[in-house]
């Protein structure tokens, strides 16, 4: 059976080494992530998930 995690955050410096760690030892990983990151490095085998957690409906960093 594998093990499955969610990891949110996983463009910061934490949610990313946790979900690359993750990644390694052989968890299907889901990361939740806002827009697509540019200064992190993952794991291919991290699945992205595109959301936001707020409360909000719409985010009010999403105005434009």
């Amino acid at each position: 059976m594998t093990k499955r995690v969610a990891v949110t955050g996983i463009t910061g410096l934490l949610g990313a080494r946790l979900a690359n760690v993750l990644a390694e030892r052989g968890f299907v990983v889901y990361g939740l992530v806002r827009d697509e990151p540019s200064n992190v490095y993952l794991n291919p085998k991290i699945n992205k998930v595109y959301g936001c957690l707020l409360y909000t409906s719409p985010s009010p960093r999403d105005r434009g």
